[in-house]
């Protein structure tokens, strides 16, 4: 009888997980009950939202955390704003640009720290 007890929750946790192949933007804003398991090579990594908002420099953040297999864990603090998705470097404060809200052809933005710079270079593509 406990092993069917065990077996049943077991069932039921990894019926929650979505999974799924990287083939496309990432969902914001899921809820923390509907985590997305991605795999990559022989690696993997759970990503999900928790349901609560962190307040940072004045501003809502969504909590988005990314579980590797190897037993990291990522943190994002992510907000919708006007024109554009937002993320922010909890340690300095900046903001940088994720994806515009309606991205066209030819858009460009660059990370707050001008790492990396990104552009639309073409619509309905898939690789």
């Amino acid at each position: 009888m406990k092993n069917i007890g065990i077996v049943l929750i077991t069932s039921i946790v990894l019926l929650s997980f979505t999974k799924t192949k990287l083939n496309g933007y990432i969902t914001l804003f899921d809820s923390a009950d509907n985590a997305k398991y991605y795999t990559y090579g022989k690696s993997h990594y759970f990503e999900y939202f928790d349901n609560k908002k962190k307040t940072i420099a004045g501003k809502k953040y969504h909590i988005k955390y990314r579980k590797y297999s190897w037993g990291n864990i990522d943190t994002t603090f992510i907000r919708k704003g006007k024109s554009s998705y937002y993320h922010i470097d909890k340690k300095t404060l900046e903001e940088s640009i994720i994806l515009p809200v309606t991205p066209k052809l030819g858009d460009k933005w660059l990370e707050n720290d001008k790492s990396w710079s990104y552009e639309v270079i073409a619509e309905q593509q898939k690789i």
